[in-house]
């Protein structure tokens, strides 16, 4: 079922990327966020989060993402404060980095997403399959975690996206029409101040630069 870009309906669909963190533990080929990753070191401090939380309202999911968002240097109290001032189902994109040691962190979401790259060597595939089975045995057991299998598409902006109208991205204050979109050089933005879900729907998306197929 459809939805129209900007209305109430649509925003509790809504899928929200906030990035958090540029820095990264692995260099996986064609990462959604490398427009983002190999931009200027950005590390969003904890009360810019919150405020940009607070400033979304209640949308369908929050993601807080990097980078490698466990490298966020006061994770713990990134994710607590999120929690105190959203109803929203708050989960993490993470490759696993330090998802281990933060386990008992990421019981104040309501999920984790694992990215797991296609490409990445038979090496990379075995130690991520080790850090999901350690993860799976120490999380909190509220908490879901999923598998998020990243697949990519050689012919540019011919497979439909399966995201396309119900997630946007935003960094350091601002709005962007997508997931992949924030850091894109050229890529139009708004800004994330009150009455932000009006203007949304005029913000371009790229396509054209985009190679991340359907799973």
């Amino acid at each position: 079922m459809s939805v129209t870009v900007g209305s109430p309906e649509w925003k509790r669909r809504l899928d929200v990327t906030l990035q958090v963190i540029s820095v990264c533990s692995r260099s996986c080929p064609r990462c959604y966020a490398r427009y983002f990753v190999r931009g200027e070191p950005y590390t969003a401090s904890v009360e810019s989060v919150v405020h940009d939380i607070r400033t979304l309202g209640r949308v369908g999911r929050i993601f807080l993402s990097g980078g490698e968002v466990t490298l966020y240097p006061e994770f713990e109290t990134l994710l607590r404060r999120a929690r105190e001032v959203t109803q929203a189902s708050l989960w993490i994109f993470t490759n696993g980095a330090k998802l281990v040691e933060h386990a008992a962190a990421t019981g104040y979401l309501d999920g984790v997403a694992m990215s797991v790259y296609r490409e990445n060597s038979h090496a990379g595939a075995s130690t991520d399959k080790a850090i999901m089975r350690e993860y799976a045995h120490a999380k909190p057991k509220r908490v879901k975690f999923k598998k998020l299998q990243i697949v990519h598409t050689l012919n540019r902006g011919a497979t439909p996206c399966f995201r396309k109208g119900v997630t946007i991205s935003v960094m350091d204050g601002r709005v962007y029409g997508c997931c992949v979109a924030a850091g894109m050089e050229g890529m139009d933005s708004i800004p994330l101040t009150e009455g932000w879900e009006e203007r949304v729907k005029d913000l371009s998306v790229p396509c054209d630069r985009c190679d991340l197929g359907e799973p």
